[in-house]
């Protein structure tokens, strides 16, 4: 930790960033049920304990310590298999992404990574629509 501060002696952690992400997708069926993503992202992050507990009493509680600071410049694919009754509020269905993003240092970032992401979701009906040939109340 930076001058011997512990986290736990934080009373809070803040996160800023900025910057941005670009997406572009690409449905594979008509249904829009497989599709494609590529994307390109580029941020920085800073990383700040405040309001610091005077642990080694010496009276200068209550400073800022940065935890970290960096910049991201990652491309990302991905794909998307989303098999949901209604999509923007569903009762019953799958929705299944992988996506792979690797960052980069020549393109500005601070270090090179990869990163995977998997998201599972599945949606079941708990109850009984209140409505005949409506949606169910519980999911």
């Amino acid at each position: 930790p930076p001058g011997g501060v512990n986290i736990d002696d934080a009373s809070s952690v803040d996160e800023d960033r900025t910057g941005g992400r670009l997406a572009f997708t690409r449905p594979l069926d008509f249904e829009r049920t497989r599709t494609f993503i590529f994307g390109y992202r580029n941020e920085s992050a800073r990383t700040i304990a405040r309001d610091l507990i005077d642990s080694d009493g010496d009276g200068n509680g209550d400073r800022d310590f940065v935890l970290g600071d960096g910049r991201v410049s990652a491309f990302s694919a991905g794909f998307l298999l989303d098999r949901r009754d209604i999509r923007i509020d569903p009762s019953r269905g799958t929705r299944a992404s992988f996506t792979i993003e690797q960052g980069l240092n020549f393109l500005g970032g601070e270090s090179s990574f990869t990163k995977t992401d998997l998201d599972l979701r599945a949606y079941t009906p708990i109850g009984k629509a209140t409505i005949k040939g409506g949606q169910p109340k519980l999911v």
